[in-house]
């Protein structure tokens, strides 16, 4: 005897067939959101790494202790000379190093390594309150005479503000100074850009405050020498007083908000090692929001 199905169980079939198939579409929706969210993962871990490409080299100068300062992203490990003091509080970046602006320094092996002869990017945190004279921050700067001279530097000039310099290769130099005074006892994150035939760019605590484009080369004049942290030489030798923390060097010019970046994230170390105070930090940031819209 043939028995079939009735409508009813047709129709419950059909139900529980619906539902079984609204979960795997569901499941299925929820692998596809997966997979997206680990692409953009994945594209963000590339971009960051392709940012980081860009970084030659890294001193935290997290060491505290020793002769040593280790170049955390590339070769040029660099070495106390004549005995600069180590800070261990109050820092940017775990420790940091106090130069007595006489004869102590940081030498970071040869500026070649580095081979920096087109875009760069100097960055560094700085205390000081020493005023007038030129103070070097980081670069391989050296002026023997008209005829023998090469390389950059980051340093204050003689108005107390900050500055990139640029040697050209075809001769001559280029640089651009801040409108901010840097010489108040307070850290600062300063930042020198270089563009090749483009411009020359000086950034204070995360804001772009001059930009040179007048004659610029189209390269640096290269150079062998050692690349220093609180030292250059030019008829003489020049030495820096204060404190420096982090000091980076790229071989392209980040773009503003990289900067920005990087000035926000040392400012909120500095809140947690008690480099500021609450109130400080609270006024830092209400004047770079307010007063300094983002430079596009």
């Amino acid at each position: 005897m043939n028995k079939s199905f009735t409508l009813i169980e047709i129709l419950v079939v059909i139900v529980i067939i619906g539902i079984l198939s609204g979960f795997i579409i569901v499941s299925m929706a929820g692998v596809s959101s997966k997979a997206t969210i680990a692409k953009g993962q994945v594209f963000a871990s590339s971009l960051k790494n392709a940012l980081l490409v860009n970084l030659v080299s890294e001193w935290r100068l997290d060491e505290g202790s020793g002769a040593a300062a280790k170049d955390q992203w590339g070769v040029n490990d660099g070495t106390l000379t004549n005995s600069p003091t180590w800070v261990t509080s109050n820092c940017v970046s775990g420790n940091c190093v106090s130069f007595d602006g006489i004869n102590d320094y940081i030498a970071c092996g040869s500026a070649s390594t580095l081979n920096i002869t087109k875009h760069l990017t100097i960055g560094a945190w700085v205390k000081m309150t020493i005023a007038s004279y030129s103070q070097p921050i980081a670069g391989n700067w050296y002026y023997a005479n008209a005829g023998d001279q090469e390389g950059y530097r980051l340093d204050k000039d003689t108005n107390d503000k900050a500055r990139l310099y640029i040697h050209r290769s075809e001769g001559g130099d280029n640089g651009v100074s801040s409108t901010t005074s840097i010489n108040n006892g307070a850290w600062h994150y300063l930042v020198g850009t270089f563009i090749p035939s483009t411009s020359i760019r000086i950034y204070v605590d995360g804001v772009l405050e001059n930009t040179n484009t007048t004659t610029i080369t189209a390269s640096i004049q290269p150079s062998t020498r050692t690349f220093n942290i609180g030292y250059y030489y030019a008829n003489g030798d020049y030495y820096f007083t204060g404190t420096i923390d982090d000091v980076r060097v790229y071989n392209e010019a980040i773009p503003t908000s990289r900067v920005q970046e990087n000035y926000y994230s040392g400012l909120n170390r500095l809140l947690l090692s008690n480099g500021v105070v609450s109130e400080e930090y609270q006024q830092r940031l209400k004047e770079f929001i307010v007063l300094h819209p983002v430079d596009k």
